[in-house]
């Protein structure tokens, strides 16, 4: 009985690990995405994008190596975003 109990303790303390980082994990992706809707939120009404507001905007850009695809040629390219990362 009490390796059973032991066994028990065991996997719900694991199971409080695994929550307790899912809750972190959470909580930072809700700060991340409340940084980058304020940082958005100063850039409403822009007229034209510049280097600057691109740098603050932007955390890199990746360009995959070109293919050709039904005879077409393709690259693919992906925008990370600063706080959120890539858009699919």
């Amino acid at each position: 009985m009490r390796h059973k109990y032991e066994s028990e303790q065991i996997a719900l303390q694991k199971r409080i690990d695994e929550i307790e980082s899912g809750m972190a994990d959470n909580n930072e992706k809700k700060d991340n995405i409340r940084q980058y809707t304020h940082l958005i939120k100063e850039y409403a009404g822009i007229k034209e994008l510049d280097a600057a507001l691109l740098n603050r905007l932007i955390d890199k850009i990746t360009v995959s190596e070109p293919s050709i695809v039904k005879g077409e040629n393709v690259q693919e390219i992906k925008i990370y975003y600063k706080f959120i990362g890539s858009i699919a």
